[in-house]
């Protein structure tokens, strides 16, 4: 991409020491949620990530968003380094980056008007008081599709969708660059994931908005994302465009995923399917060489003992994954995404 790079991880790992007893702690093992992490965020793009439950999405983005003090590696905001700034730096990177929540109801305070919810942090950075931020925090309700009266209303009268509406009033009010998205919609209806999806595109547009959205439902993914990553046990083991993690996956893990994404169509019902075996390996004890190993339908005596390493075409598709098993045949769950995908997405 041509872009600027606005957001980095280099290296990002983040391991939590699982213990027992409190006087004289033992150490259980060592969680692995996210295990050396390389990505670049380029302004003005939509960077999906994928993966199964548990694989260390939400932790990488609250890693990015400095919620999480990472284990080893850096996190780079315009090319500075987060964990080597100031205090006036951190401020300035919270006004710039911010963060909309899964569960649109718990990320809001019940006691406080919706008022006062959006109000915060303009009151936190100081950036208006009185009769301005009554106008600025009106502008942020219409500006999400909700009138100027809500904001005398609390959380709990308000729906799901609306909700998360307000969540997203309340991550603009700073006018940030970067949004990280942590899955905004798998809590709401289809019909309502539709209309949050619309509006964050269109308040994208609007507002030059970079987003790191972060998702399990890869069809939400393939409607929203400029580029996808794709996470297995806290490694990204597939970065592309988005159309060429759809339609020309190069890790078997991806091929998997793809394969078992629902298709309504019932002249698709006998697809070829992709199964995997075994249960996915835990963190606290990886297999050693390539992680997917033990699920792969391809693997080799090198992967068992070997670290995989990352191979990338001229086009910026790359894989964690040496033998790049679709190089030269089109994936069969590929094959059907390629002419069927764009029918099942909500335009």
């Amino acid at each position: 991409m041509n872009s600027e790079i606005i957001l980095q991880a280099k290296n990002l790992k983040k391991y939590f020491i699982l213990s027992k007893g409190v006087i004289r702690k033992k150490i259980l093992g060592t969680v692995k949620a996210v295990d050396g992490v390389n990505l670049d965020i380029h302004e003005g793009e939509t960077l999906g990530i994928v993966g199964e439950t548990g694989c260390g999405k939400s932790t990488l983005g609250r890693l990015i968003m400095g919620l999480e003090t990472p284990t080893e590696g850096a996190v780079l905001f315009k090319g500075r380094d987060l964990w080597s700034s100031d205090k006036a730096q951190w401020k300035n990177f919270r006004s710039q980056v911010q963060i909309v929540f899964q569960d649109p109801f718990s990320s809001l305070n019940p006691r406080m008007k919706i008022k006062d919810v959006i109000a915060e942090p303009l009151i936190i950075h100081q950036t208006a008081r009185g009769g301005e931020m009554q106008e600025r925090v009106n502008e942020l309700l219409n500006l999400v599709g909700l009138a100027s009266h809500h904001a005398e209303r609390y959380p709990h009268e308000f729906s799901g969708g609306q909700r998360q509406r307000i969540g997203i009033a309340r991550a603009l009010a700073l006018n940030p660059k970067v949004i990280v998205c942590d899955e905004p919609v798998s809590a709401l209806d289809v019909s309502i994931q539709a209309q949050v999806l619309n509006l964050l595109d269109h308040l994208q547009k609007k507002l030059r908005l970079t987003y790191l959205f972060i998702s399990h439902d890869l069809s939400v993914v393939k409607h929203i994302a400029t580029r996808v990553a794709v996470m297995y046990l806290g490694r990204i083991v597939e970065l592309a465009p988005s159309r060429e993690v759809f339609t020309n996956p190069q890790h078997p893990y991806t091929e998997a995923l793809l394969s078992s994404c629902p298709i309504p169509d019932p002249g698709l019902r006998e697809r070829p399917r992709i199964l995997l075996t075994g249960d996915v390996p835990s963190p606290l004890n990886p297999p050693t060489g390539c992680y997917f190993h033990p699920r792969c339908r391809f693997v080799q005596e090198s992967c068992r003992k070997d670290e995989p390493a990352w191979v990338e075409t001229a086009s910026g598709h790359g894989a964690l994954c040496p033998i790049a098993p679709f190089s030269n045949q089109p994936s069969p769950a590929a094959i059907h995404f390629k002419d069927k995908i764009e029918t099942v997405i909500v335009n």
